[in-house]
Parts: structure tokens; C-alpha cells; sequence
């Protein structure tokens, strides 16, 4: 497993325990201090387990540090998990019994629950209750569970055809790497918490997506050109690039910024191809009187406090 580590002195303990205290011990853990200013990889060494490699580099970035980490692992599977994260103590079991049970899949993954404030929030369950395999896009398009940097599992063979993260991409690394994951290989959600992610740890760049094009996209439009994106998953990989471009017009609409929501809608959305109930949504935003939307912007941000 790869743990990118940057100047989180206060985090990275609860990080590696939680590697250690893992019911599955088959593992090597490869910590990738990306040039540390504060005490993070001094803690890291200090570490006494044959399981754990810390490699020490320049500061290079997210994606270059957890490329460093898939160069240098020797299994077949790569699990990453961000150092102010945690797993549960499950996590690697499961992982290797879906490993076993569908070995046709390449990606495998849990659910995670957030941390604010001291508070846990569990996002509702929208799958099975067993581990199965999904059609990735389409499910993350219709809001279930999606891939993160704390939850994912990918088989090392994989990285192979599908790349690894995009290098000198600060935001939406990794849902440009999930896209092509999931247009390359098969994915197995696991309906279960195995991870935790601790929001007051880290920071949430979507705010820096509204008036711009992440990475993804074009990467989403380049493969699809190519026609690297195979056939029966051309329409859901459509659905899920227009319901980014829905959620992105609501969040503007949210801010107040109506003209460029709608210009957004107008501009960028194609209706045949989008989800019905996604864009019903976008258009009550956009509908609603400008001090109704803020008082429910400011229930929504309650809501998840």
C-alpha cells in the first residue's frame, strides 16, 4: 500500500496505526515523504516493522509521490490511503476476499465515512449489501459511493494500460486516474465503511472547479476521440462528464451566481444525455427566489457540519 506524506506531523501516526492494526498482515506499507518541512518523516522512521519502507524525496506533489510509491511496490495489488486518513481494521481482508472472489476485477473499493468537528457522516447506502461488481460511472452518476485516494485498491497490472496519476495536476488528481480505471478495467464496491476520511485534516478543492475544466475532462474527451472508452461504456461515461457540468451549475446557482449557472446549462449541457432527475434539480435551483437558495445553502451547510 502507498501513503503519500506531506508536512502532516499531526495526522501521520493515526495513519500508519491503523495500517498495523489491520487484521490482514500480508502487506508492505510504502510511505513516500514528498520533502517534509516538519517532523512527518521523522515520525514515520521511527517505526520499527519490517512491513514499512519510508522513501524520502523532493517535494514533487501528490501524483509524483504515489507514482513513486506504485514504481516501488512489489505486490500485486496497490491500495492507497492518504497520511491524514484511516482504515478500519478490516479493510485488507475484505479487499483480499473480493480479490479472490472476483479475480476478473481490477479495482476494488469500500465506503467512507467523513469526519467534521468530531462528528461522523455516513453517506446512505444506494448498493447491495454484498460486495459486487458495478458499472462504475453509471453508479457514481446517480450519486452512489465513488472511489477516493483513501478507499481504492487497484491491481498493479493495471497501471499498465490505464496510466497512473497525472503529474503537475494539483486538483481532481485522482478522479482523472478513477475515470480511467474504470474505463479499463472491472470495479467491485464493497458496501461497507473501510475507511475514514477526516475532513478537518484536509481541505475540499471543489469550490476550485466552478470556473474552470478539471483535468479529467479532458481527459474524458481525449480517450473518448481515441476510442480508448469501450463501446458499452460510452453512454454512461457521457452521463457521468454531464452530471459534473449539472452539479457544477447548481453550486454556482448556490453561490448566487445565476447568470453563469444558466450560461453554464446553456453552454455545456447536452439533455439528451444527461440524467432527468439531475437536471430537474439544476433547474429548481436555478428557479427558486435568490433569498430562498440562500437560507437553504445555509441549512445544506449546517446540515453537514
Amino acid at each position: 500500500m502507498v501513503v503519500p506524506l506531506y508536512n502532516k506531523q499531526a495526522y501521520v501516526r493515526r495513519c500508519v496505526d491503523s495500517v498495523l492494526s489491520q487484521t490482514f498482515g500480508d502487506f508492505e506499507l510504502i510511505i513516500v515523504d514528498d520533502g517534509s518541512t516538519d517532523e512527518s518523516a521523522d515520525i514515520a522512521s521511527a517505526y520499527h516493522d519490517s512491513r514499512i519502507r519510508l522513501i524520502r524525496q523532493a517535494n514533487g506533489g501528490v501524483s509524483v509521490a504515489r507514482n513513486r510509491g506504485i514504481a516501488e511496490a512489489r505486490g500485486k495489488w496497490v491500495a492507497f490511503l492518504d497520511a491524514d486518513d484511516e482504515w478500519l481494521p478490516r479493510k485488507l481482508e475484505k479487499v483480499a476476499d473480493c480479490a479472490a472472489k472476483f479475480p476478473q476485477a481490477g479495482a476494488i473499493y469500500g465506503r467512507t465515512a467523513q469526519i467534521k468537528g468530531g462528528q461522523q457522516i455516513i453517506p446512505a447506502a444506494k448498493t447491495a449489501a454484498e460486495p459486487l461488481l458495478v458499472d462504475y460511472l453509471s453508479l457514481v452518476t446517480f450519486d452512489g459511493p465513488a472511489m477516493n485516494s483513501s478507499s481504492t485498491a487497484i491491481r498493479a497490472d493495471v497501471f499498465n494500460s490505464a496510466g497512473t496519476f497525472p503529474e503537475g495536476v494539483k486538483i481532481t488528481e485522482d478522479l482523472d486516474m478513477w475515470l480511467r480505471v474504470a474505463c479499463t478495467t472491472e470495479v467491485v464496491h464493497i458496501p461497507e465503511v473501510l475507511s475514514i476520511y477526516h475532513l478537518d485534516a484536509g481541505e475540499s478543492n471543489w469550490q476550485y472547479c466552478r470556473d474552470w475544466e478539471p483535468y479529467w475532462i479532458s481527459t474524458y474527451k481525449r480517450w473518448l476521440m481515441d476510442g480508448r472508452i469501450p463501446q458499452h461504456l460510452i453512454r454512461a461515461a457521457e452521463a457521468y462528464h454531464q452530471s459534473f457540468l449539472l452539479a457544477r451549475s447548481i453550486g454556482l446557482a448556490l453561490e448566487g451566481r445565476r447568470l453563469a449557472a444558466l450560461w453554464s446549462l446553456a453552454r455545456e449541457i447536452q439533455f439528451r444525455s444527461v440524467p432527468k432527475v439531475k437536471l430537474l434539480k439544476a433547474l429548481r435551483w436555478l428557479c427558486l427566489p435568490a433569498g430562498l437558495v440562500r437560507s437553504l445553502k445555509r441549512l445544506v451547510v449546517f446540515a453537514n457540519m
